[in-house]
Parts: structure tokens; C-alpha cells; sequence
């Protein structure tokens, strides 16, 4: 319930201020970070802006990494944007292919979901594809490609593949696109039969015992 609060005091804040008082307001954000339990992407955004603004550049980046790792999942994607769009306005694509890396690699909490690693792996490939880099972009396809179940509804990403050959590839390249995309669904679907198998025994655990306290009754 502080957030919003926070929020139009720093705003109001740095309206009248501006840059003449530049460790008080850092003070302030932090302590509004801290309050907010470091889940608020408003706020971590809101002091990156400062920074901006009246700042330093590496203080930015650092301000946005920090909210990139502690923010809600729901969150993570919108200072991950942020973060690679500032890092391609101060360091350029060094900078911004490491932090595609560090997003695609990173398990959750600190790191993005399965949806989150699939929708970052397809924008990092389309970088790639943007600078000429046609394998590099595959490879990073095909990373992302581990975490989609073909035969989950909605599934696009197996479509983004494929334009992506159409497009970029070869006969070859297309027929090692379908082998990886078997592979998966394979993975996929023995994986949800050990879930089921295992849901069904600890179902018919749960009756044995059930059998027993009524014999023993």
C-alpha cells in the first residue's frame, strides 16, 4: 500500500529538485525499493530515470539489473526491455547480447519463466538475423526450442522456427528443425507420463492406506 505512495513523492521530489540534490533523492529511491520488498518494476524504473537524467549510465545499468532479477515474473520482461534498450543507447551489441544471454540462461525466480526465456530467445535470434548473424540466430532458436511443447495449444514458437528456415535455411537446416522438433514432443510427452505415473501412485498409496484403516476398524 506504500507504492503509491512512494511513487508521487519521488515524482514530486524530483519535479522541484532535479539534480541538485542527487545523493538525497538515490537515498530516497533505495529506501522506497527497499520498502516496496524490491518488487516493484515501477519504482526501479523510476529511479533508472533519475539516473538518466541527472545520473550516471552505469548506474542506470546497474538499476535495472538489480530489477530485472527481483521484480514478479509478470514484471521481468518489461525492465528486461528496458535494460537491453539502454544498453544499446550507452555500450552497444556487446552489451546487449550478454544480457540476452544472461536472460535466456538465468533459472527462475532470479531469472525468467519458460514463457519469458521463449519470447527473449526469438527477440535475441532477431537481432541476430538483423546483423547478418544467421547460425548464431539458429542456435538461439533452437535453445529456446527445449521449452516448447508442439503439441501445447497455441504454441507458436515451432512456426517462428520454421519462417525462420524459409527465410534463412536449407533443405538441411529445415529437416534438423522437424528432427529437434520430434525430439521435443518426445520429451515432452514421457515427461507427462512420469507425472501422471506418479500422480497415479501416490493416488493408489493414499487408497492402501485407506484400505487399511477400514480393515483395522
Amino acid at each position: 500500500h506504500s507504492q503509491p505512495i512512494w511513487k508521487a513523492y519521488l515524482a514530486a521530489f524530483v519535479a522541484r529538485y532535479k539534480g541538485t540534490k542527487v545523493e538525497r533523492s538515490r537515498e530516497l529511491f533505495r529506501q522506497a525499493i527497499e520498502a516496496s520488498g524490491s518488487k516493484s518494476a515501477t519504482l526501479y524504473l523510476q529511479y533508472a530515470s533519475f539516473e538518466e537524467s541527472y545520473g550516471l549510465s552505469k548506474n542506470v545499468m546497474t538499476i535495472l539489473a538489480s530489477g530485472a532479477s527481483h521484480v514478479p515474473q509478470e514484471e521481468k520482461m518489461g525492465v528486461y526491455s528496458q535494460y537491453l534498450k539502454k544498453a544499446s543507447d550507452f555500450y552497444g551489441v556487446a552489451k546487449v547480447r550478454s544480457i540476452y544471454q544472461q536472460a535466456i540462461e538465468e533459472e527462475p525466480p532470479v531469472g525468467l519463466d519458460d514463457e519469458g526465456v521463449k519470447t527473449m530467445c526469438l527477440r535475441y535470434a532477431g537481432l541476430e538475423k538483423k546483423l547478418g548473424e544467421i547460425d548464431r540466430a539458429r542456435a538461439i532458436i533452437r535453445h529456446g526450442s527445449q521449452l516448447a511443447n508442439p503439441k501445447q495449444p497455441n504454441c507458436g514458437y515451432w512456426d517462428e522456427w520454421r519462417k525462420f528456415e524459409e527465410q534463412h535455411g536449407n533443405e538441411e537446416t529445415f529437416r534438423e528443425m522437424l528432427r529437434c522438433k520430434r525430439s521435443v514432443a518426445i520429451y515432452f510427452s514421457e515427461a507427462n507420463q512420469a507425472t501422471n505415473h506418479n500422480v497415479g501412485m501416490s493416488g493408489q498409496g493414499r487408497d492402501d492406506g485407506s484400505d487399511k484403516a477400514a480393515a483395522v476398524d
